[in-house]
């Protein structure tokens, strides 16, 4: 879980035009160097700035991530009807949630700054993260990839992602829509018969 959260950290809002609270379906895909194997999975990201984010994973297997930037809980819905699921619950800590960090972080937009540098082409737009950010938050390149040469939130079709450990993550985006969020929506509540690990 840890690459597929990583995986959706290259998106905006005010930087590309967007909203501050939106909501995209995703696919996914993630090629480990050390196994060489590709893993794919579907689902749904909602965000709300600041460091509010919730994804739902439906492919291959249920998986629920949710923060609001001061608890978070990573819930695995059990593999058999009837057996207990399972969350983890952290509280606290700058790093709480590194997406909903990228999310607040790229803000700053398509120019270079002390976080990233940023090279333009046609319909594409390459981050470069500062050796100390790249440090901090696991990750050394972001490739966006638009349907045109605007260049807006919105116009986002994928990405690659580079990560420290020089593994790639490839994502696509499938459906975008700017909605506002109740705070609820970033809250979990947990199923009965889940074991609970904190």
């Amino acid at each position: 879980m840890k690459y597929l959260i990583c995986l959706l950290v290259a998106f905006t809002h005010i930087a590309f035009g967007a909203e501050t609270s939106f909501k995209i379906n995703f696919e996914q895909s993630y090629k480990s160097k050390l196994t060489n194997k590709v893993k794919t999975s579907k689902g749904e990201l909602k965000y709300s700035y600041p460091k509010k984010i919730r994804i739902d994973i439906s492919n291959p297997d249920p998986i629920i991530f949710v923060s609001n930037g001061k608890k978070s809980w990573y819930y695995r819905a059990p593999f058999i009807e009837g057996e207990p699921g399972e969350v983890v619950i952290n509280q606290g800590g700058e790093n709480l949630n590194l997406l909903a960090n990228f999310f607040d972080l790229l803000q700053k937009g398509l120019k270079d700054n002390d976080q990233y540098k940023v090279q333009l082409a046609d319909t594409e737009a390459l981050l470069t993260f500062s050796d100390s950010y790249s440090k901090k938050f696991k990750m050394k390149k972001a490739l966006l990839v638009f349907s045109d040469t605007k260049k807006t939130f919105d116009k986002v079709q994928k990405m690659s992602l580079t990560y420290a450990n020089d593994e790639v993550g490839e994502f696509s985006i499938t459906s975008f829509q700017h909605l506002p969020f109740e705070a609820k929506v970033f809250e979990f509540d947990i199923p009965k018969n889940t074991k609970i690990s904190q």
